[in-house]
């Protein structure tokens, strides 16, 4: 496997893994939900614990795939227009990766404490991770909206790909900061499932330009 078909690969499985992680917490668990009271999730958490270890830490795992297909991907456009923005918006979305990591450690630490019957703590330990949620969350989105002008003043995927992922990332990294418990955030989680997910097939498919200027 050469290295451009391994980035492909990371771009497409990694955003993919990282949502059903969490589409698998909130099906057969409990999804974190600010509408739901945090005492009503925690036992929920509580009375799964090895469950939503597993399907947070597959989710946030997989997150870091993706950083390492973005990495694939700046290496790529090396000397082209959009390198440097592409090598900018890595940095952000890694950085922004490993303190969704730190959200995902609160979590996992809540579902512990409550399974023990500690709400009161659980409740303390699920707040910070919304905290971390939040900056985490912004950062990487924001890395994926810079990330997606690169690529579209480089132009190596179609133009309407790289505007949507500037425009995706920009609005959830603000959204992100401003009101994180906004049901709209599902608008960026899903756009940052699919954007790089459509780039890495560009990619797998061999239609890209990676080395246009």
């Amino acid at each position: 496997m050469n290295s451009r078909t391994l980035t492909g690969l990371l771009l497409v499985v990694g955003p993919v893994v990282t949502l059903a992680g969490w589409i698998c917490l909130g099906m057969i668990v409990a999804m974190p939900d600010p509408e739901v009271p945090a005492t009503d999730i925690l036992k929920d958490w509580g009375a799964e614990p090895g469950l939503v270890k597993t399907f947070i830490s597959i989710a946030t795992l997989a997150t870091f795939l993706a950083v390492a297909g973005f990495a694939g991907l700046s290496r790529m456009m090396a000397g082209g227009r959009g390198s440097h923005y592409v090598f900018v918006g890595l940095i952000l979305y890694s950085f922004g990766a490993v303190l969704g990591a730190g959200e995902a450690a609160f979590m996992i630490e809540a579902a512990e404490v409550s399974s023990g019957g500690n709400l009161v703590f659980g409740e303390v330990l699920y707040a910070a991770s919304g905290s971390f949620g939040s900056i985490g969350i912004g950062t990487y989105l924001f890395g994926l909206g810079v990330i997606g002008f690169g690529l579209l003043i480089q132009k190596n995927v179609n133009i309407i790909i790289g505007a949507l992922t500037f425009i995706v990332g920009i609005f959830g990294g603000v959204l992100s900061f401003v009101d994180y418990e906004s049901p709209m955030i599902i608008i960026p989680y899903i756009g940052n499932t699919i954007l790089p997910a459509v780039v890495g097939i560009i990619i797998l498919s061999g239609k890209d330009s990676t080395s246009e200027e």
